[in-house]
């Protein structure tokens, strides 16, 4: 067995497919939408895998929990159980905690990390402290930084006092991964200076536990050490910018970025508002270590946009010099920052939009892109003729990713007329939905001749809570010419857990002349509308007894769909 396992918190966050590629891309964007582990094999694979993934976990959960096994055997069962992706076994995955064999526990508590079972981390704390192989100890920290919570940092802190030299590096990490800090502490010190460093943690956990993950976050800016200001730097470049985490690159690496309360594993925390955090910034840009500067002006320039003439480097000028150049500079930011910090963000955002610096204005249309301001649409119209490219292309971005509209714009051409028929489509677009809700002009634009235009406002119609969403949704369901828009409104309707389109959903898939997409998209709705997303049913033809396998499972699971909407009342 060697295959490298992954943690959860390690993986890449899955982007979203265009709407204009094909129907499977739109059918892997469902699945990610309906919060499932698996995905749905592309149309090119014909295999009935997916319906036999949960019979097969299952079996290797029994497998598993059978004592009369070697334990090689029933370890290999754990692992697969964490390739197949299956959480609804992680409850019989965790009552092999108890189990007497160590290699058995040490495999339950690495596959429910991957499995993302948070729900199940009640059940991994109490082997931190307690179990008697180290080896399990190590992995239940390994498992914190997956799906722990920050709630658990008492737990972390009293394996610091561990006899085993290992289950105190993973206390440590498991520790710095939510606080952000190590007071000090190192693995390898003499037991005298480790109890006194692991006193000094519990003392500011104790003083710090009611605040919340962003005042921990800043209170390492402010005091604590060089490696703890540049890990808390990180971790706020993370949350600012979505910049990637990994879990194994050692102490002075990346550290796990924390999850917010109730974010799934491996997803970013919100980002923090700049005020909070950019006159720290600031103060680092005189700090004594160059890296701690450097990643300082790097976070600033790429929240804000401007340099004023700052280098965290020496470059060869005498160590005098350079101090004071980085002073002058840091006094540029401060006397800039004075101005702009009595202008909440979007605001300041906005103003920045007419920036002289061009990196400022870049910024300022990546983030208000990200924030989804409305009231910035005009001068985004604006900026598409922005005598930067880059600019251009973040202000057409921007307005793409706040209207889920679209239009034919090269931001390499900046000739007058291709400006002008891109600001002039963007300005009928303002003038017909400006005041209005987000749900308004979004069904709206489910009457777009262009079938793209139409499946990417059935997505977003998926994220509203608006009432007319869900009945111009099902008006597509049951009319739209186009396959890839009517899955997307089926998949919509299931996020939107409208009950009532719960016997329109299963009319398409119940139709057999209906694309094997559409049908697949309508089984994973109303998964989504019963919180029952194991009713597997994939439409994909497949030949011989594998074919009268998935015909068999397809027929059950439509009988279980039909019995479940006269039940609900759909």
């Amino acid at each position: 067995m060697t295959a490298a396992r992954r943690w959860p918190g390690m993986r890449a966050s899955r982007r979203l497919p265009t709407v204009a590629g094909t129907l499977a891309a739109t059918l892997w964007a469902g699945v990610a939408l309906s919060g499932q582990e698996g995905a749905a094999p592309p149309a090119g694979e014909r295999s009935a895998a997916t319906d036999e993934a949960p019979a097969k976990a299952r079996a290797l959960a029994a497998t598993a929990r059978d004592r009369g096994l070697p334990e090689e055997r029933r370890v290999e069962a754990l692992w697969r159980i964490a390739r197949l992706r299956r959480a609804e076994v992680a409850p019989e995955v965790a009552a092999l905690l108890a189990d007497g064999s160590a290699p058995v526990r040490r495999e339950a508590v690495r596959t429910l990390a991957e499995l993302g079972a948070r729900d199940q981390f009640v059940k991994v704390l109490p082997l931190i402290n307690t179990d008697a192989d180290p080896g399990v100890r190590v992995e239940a920290l390994r498992a914190a930084r997956a799906i722990g919570t920050r709630d658990a940092v008492p737990a972390y802190i009293a394996a610091l006092h561990s006899g085993h030299s290992a289950v105190r590096a993973e206390a440590l990490e498991a520790a710095r991964h939510f606080t952000y800090r190590t007071h000090g502490f190192a693995p390898e010190d003499p037991p005298d200076a480790r109890a006194r460093a692991a006193r000094a943690f519990d003392e500011w956990h104790h003083a710090a536990a009611t605040l919340g993950d962003v005042d921990w976050l800043l209170d390492a800016l402010r005091s604590g050490s060089p490696a703890e200001k540049g890990a808390a730097l990180r971790a706020l470049a993370r949350r600012q910018v979505g910049a990637a985490a990994t879990d194994d690159a050692g102490p002075d690496a990346d550290a796990p970025s924390p999850p917010a309360g109730g974010d799934a594993p491996g997803d970013l925390p919100a980002p923090v508002d700049a005020a909070l955090f950019t006159p720290l910034l600031i103060d680092q840009l005189e700090a004594a270590e160059a890296p701690v500067r450097a990643q300082a002006f790097d976070l600033l320039r790429t929240t804000h946009g401007r340099e004023f003439d700052y280098a965290p480097e020496d470059a060869g000028r005498p160590p005098e010099n350079a101090r004071a150049a980085r002073h002058a500079a840091a006094d540029k930011w401060r006397a800039w920052w004075r101005e702009a910090e009595s202008l909440d963000e979007a605001a300041r955002q906005r103003r920045a939009l007419d920036d002289a610096d061009h990196h400022a204005r870049l910024a300022a249309a990546r983030a208000i892109g990200a924030r989804g301001d409305l009231l910035a649409v005009p001068a985004l119209i604006y900026r598409l003729a922005d005598p930067v490219s880059t600019v251009r292309a973040a202000a057409q971005q921007a307005l793409e990713r706040i209207t889920d509209a679209t239009v034919a714009f090269d931001p390499a051409d900046a000739s007058e007329a291709s400006v002008a028929r891109a600001q002039a489509f963007w300005r009928a677009w303002w003038a017909r939905n400006q005041g209005r809700a987000r749900g308004a002009w979004l069904c709206d634009a489910l009457a777009d001749p262009d079938p793209a235009a139409r499946a990417r406002a059935a997505r977003a119609l998926g994220e509203t809570a608006e009432a007319a969403a869900a009945g111009a949704l099902r008006e597509r369901l049951a009319s739209d010419p186009a396959a890839v828009v009517r899955a997307q409104a089926a998949l919509s309707l299931g996020r939107l857990k409208d009950r009532a389109s719960a016997r329109a959903l299963l009319a398409r898939l119940e139709d057999h002349q209906e694309e094997d997409g559409v049908r697949m998209a309508a089984s994973q709705a109303l998964g989504m509308l019963s919180g029952e997303p194991g009713n597997v049913f994939n439409p994909f033809a497949v030949g011989g007894a594998a074919g009268a396998t998935r015909r068999e499972s397809n027929a059950a699971a439509i009988r279980r769909w039909r019995r479940w909407v006269e039940k609900a009342g759909g």
